[in-house]
């Protein structure tokens, strides 16, 4: 219960879908309350606020202090009394001490008390006052006081939170602190269950910063459709070294929802169950995710495991596997920018759109240096999948995905770019690009696209735009149209192995294709290795029908994705010219990967290949994804 003289303003809700707040805290002090038969109202003719005066009391802070028919003078030296005799030893402190009384503060029918609240009530300096206390932590509360004396009133707030961490260690001293706006830092001291169940969602609302401190414990949610943990003010929440699980939500965020932004910090969300968006996590204004665990999630709209509207969702170095969602995004869902750094985003399933990431409105999706393997989703999409940003993965595997429409790995209404990555064994049911499938332009860097599947054009790409691959490996793919690459408005390939498709009978609706492409207005900028003249490639250093002499399917040094070696003797070897290994216009392609936090300075570069190895290696560069080394 918030206290009368040391509450906090609350904004008022955000519009959106979730839980609704449909009314707001009052300024502090959030009077009216009855003292003794008298109303203690801020706002009432003849109450007076005095200056804040920010000063210790005996153990006390004092925080505000009100009068009605004194003076500020008067109100400080009654407040300044009763914290010096609070603060003396019970045996010497006599009548200014009382025990604490039951209150009856609301009637039911036939006059019986419908709710009671303890009251502390003893006189000092003539007069006789009223205290209750909230946000009670062992030693430590808020306490509201009000004093009268013939028709007179002088009332005062005070805090025994000095500003230091509260450590807790049950339900009803972390529900305490976590209510307190007072208090901006938390520590567990041991594991807790949440049993109290008629108190609901342990609620906080204010508009500054808390920080949760596990210390390694547990926090889980016993009672049926209740949160672990729930943010109503707009204030910044980070969780720290502390797991969140079992907790239910028939609105958005099981784990936890906030209307401001989050961080979660070494931490896990884990087997949390939420009717609207976030299985795990919701956040109006942002998600960062560091070196933590969300798996087992599910949401029945967007986001199995986090989802946060404005500001986007950030995760760096964490894993978000396994979670549900009977919306779209079945890991990651916003209508803000989704940035996923040194990560691994697996065996996340979706009946909508995005089967690991979905980015709403005009969020555009980043992924560095990170796995985005074995998600399904019925709609487009297997691994990504935005409605109208742009995507872009770099130095990155994306396997083993599953859509049942366009884009078995990537679904962009945007531009896609695709840099010194793996797109490798995904699946378009039903639908067009296999493995990548781009509404607007397409740029393939560096990469290598194989045995991906699609029941319609494009086995490993297709573009609507303009399609450009550069010094990559597209082969062994699957579709019945253009097993390797389609393109709507132009093709543009340099260095790169295309082809040949992949054949054998699949058992699939896809009668396999040898043909490699069909593209618009094909050019070539040189040095290519294509299985046959479907892509209409005949530039410098291009051959025909040759074959490129790889290796098998495997690591070959690469930190993540598996690629192909070219072998002893392959045409492959050393055919770019050393002074040629970069086309023209080839740094503005991807100029704006110069930008992307997170990714190996080399992404930009044809200088190197998908691995990371420094071309040429030999007496020129290899034609394909990877550079041999002596």
């Amino acid at each position: 219960m918030a206290g009368a003289l040391t509450g906090v303003a609350v904004p008022a809700s955000e519009a959106g879908d979730g839980d609704q707040v449909v009314s707001t805290t009052p300024s502090s002090p959030p009077g009216p309350w009855t003292s003794l038969g008298t109303k203690v109202d801020p706002q009432a003719s003849g109450v007076r606020r005095c200056a804040p005066p920010a000063r210790a009391a005996g153990l006390a802070k004092l925080v505000a202090a009100y009068h009605r028919g004194a003076s500020c003078k008067r109100a400080l030296r009654i407040a300044t009394l009763d914290q010096r005799c609070l603060a003396l030893p019970a045996a010497s402190a006599g009548r200014c001490q009382s025990t604490p009384r039951r209150v009856c503060t609301a009637r039911a029918s036939g006059g019986r008390c419908g709710s009671w609240e303890r009251r502390w009530v003893r006189r000092v300096g003539g007069y006789r006052c009223e205290e209750r206390r909230s946000y009670v932590v062992r030693t430590q509360w808020n306490g509201d006081v009000a004093c009268v004396r013939r028709g007179v009133l002088v009332a005062y707030g005070y805090t025994l939170f000095s500003g230091e961490p509260v450590t807790v260690g049950a339900e009803w001293e972390l529900r305490a602190a976590w209510a307190n706006p007072r208090v901006s830092r938390i520590v567990l001291s041991a594991d807790i269950t949440f049993s109290a169940c008629e108190l609901g969602d342990p609620l906080r609302e204010a508009a500054g910063p808390i920080e949760l401190d596990g210390a390694g414990h547990v926090l889980r949610q016993g009672c049926f459709e209740k949160r672990v943990l729930r943010q109503d003010g707009t204030g910044f929440v980070r969780l720290r070294s502390v797991t969140l699980t079992r907790g239910g939500s028939d609105g958005p965020g099981a784990a936890i929802s906030t209307r401001g932004e989050i961080e979660v910090v070494d931490s896990r969300i884990v087997r949390n169950l939420a009717e609207e968006p976030g299985g795990g996590v919701f956040a109006m204004r942002g998600a960062t995710i560091i070196r933590s665990v969300i798996t087992g999630n599910l949401a029945n709209d967007d986001g199995g495991g986090v989802y946060a509207r404005r500001g986007g969702i950030r995760v760096f170095d964490s894993v978000v596997s396994n979670n549900l969602v009977d919306g779209s995004g079945g890991a990651l869902a916003s209508t803000g920018d989704i940035l996923v750094v040194r990560s691994h985003i697996d065996g996340n399933t979706t009946d909508g759109d995005g089967g690991a990431i979905y980015a709403d409105e005009a969020g555009g999706v980043t992924v560095i240096s990170s796995t985005v393997d074995g998600s399904t989703a019925d709609g487009p999409g297997g691994a990504i999948f935005t409605l109208d940003g742009d995507v872009l993965v770099a130095d990155s595997t994306l396997n083993g995905n599953r859509a049942d429409d366009r884009g078995g790995a990537i679904s962009g209404e945007g531009d896609v770019v695709v840099i010194g990555s793996t797109i490798a064994r995904n699946a378009a049911n039903a639908h067009v690009g296999g493995g990548v499938w781009a509404r607007g332009n397409l740029l393939v860097e560096n990469s290598t696209i194989a045995s991906n599947y699609a029941e319609g054009q494009g086995g490993g790409l297709m573009g609507a735009g303009a399609v450009r691959v550069y010094a990559s490996t597209v082969l062994g793919n699957i579709s019945p149209l253009a097993a390797s690459v389609g393109a709507g408005v132009s093709f543009e390939a340099f260095g790169s192995i295309i082809g040949p498709p992949s054949t054998p009978e699949t058992g699939g609706d896809a009668q396999p294709s040898s043909f490699n492409c069909r593209v618009t207005a094909p050019v070539s900028l040189g040095y290519n290795l294509v299985s046959d003249a479907t892509c209409g490639l005949s530039g410098v250093g291009d051959a025909i029908g040759r074959d490129p002499m790889l290796g098998e399917y495997a690591q070959n040094g690469a930190a993540r994705g598996y690629t192909f070696l070219p072998q002893s003797g392959s045409p492959a070897i050393d055919a770019i010219p050393a002074a040629a290994c970069e086309p023209p216009g080839y740094a503005a392609a991807v100029d704006r990967l110069r930008s992307v936090p997170g990714g190996p300075a080399w992404l930009d570069s044809l200088k190197r290949d998908e691995r990371g190895v420094t071309r040429p290696a030999g007496a020129g560069c290899d034609i394909g994804a990877v550079e041999v080394e002596p």
